[in-house]
């Protein structure tokens, strides 16, 4: 027994242990957090390997395998987890950032609806700047758009 408890089980415990020091690196530390975790996978793997070459072949499934198939599940899912992270933070930054854009536009269109207000104030209701009227065109009509040096 103290043959398989320093060989195997100690070990993969720590593996285990090591993987679980992802949590604590900042979700930012891509290159850390990634080799931390398939060093563990891979250690582990080559750790199952091994035992399963030094034991008997038998039709049953032994404790040692239930040990170690819930180490690397453990390990795996240590892995997993920084992958929900990087995904979720990604989802999170590009809500973010199109919240602010609507914001932005929100207050550009204000600011302008602003100016043409203060515009049309001035004119005493009348179109001053002599272009063109208004046209009032339905939702569902299709409209070409020419840009002009005033829409730019």
């Amino acid at each position: 027994m103290g043959y398989y408890l320093i060989q195997i089980y100690i070990p993969a415990s720590l593996i285990v242990v090591i993987s679980w020091v992802s949590f604590w690196l900042h979700r930012n530390a891509t290159p850390a957090r990634v080799a931390l975790g398939v060093t563990t996978v891979l250690t582990m793997t080559t750790l199952m390997s091994s035992t399963n070459a030094a034991l008997p072949k038998i039709s049953y499934v032994k404790s040692i395998d239930v040990f170690l198939g819930t180490c690397f599940v453990m390990v795996f899912a240590s892995l997993l987890e920084y992958a929900t992270v990087g995904y979720l933070s990604k989802r999170i930054t590009m809500r973010k950032n199109r919240n602010q854009q609507i914001v932005k536009a929100a207050e550009h269109h204000r600011q302008m609806c602003a100016a043409a207000a203060a515009a049309a104030a001035e004119g005493g209701g009348r179109r001053s700047s002599g272009g063109p009227e208004p046209v009032m065109v339905p939702l569902n009509a299709e409209v070409p758009m020419v840009r002009t040096a005033v829409s730019r």
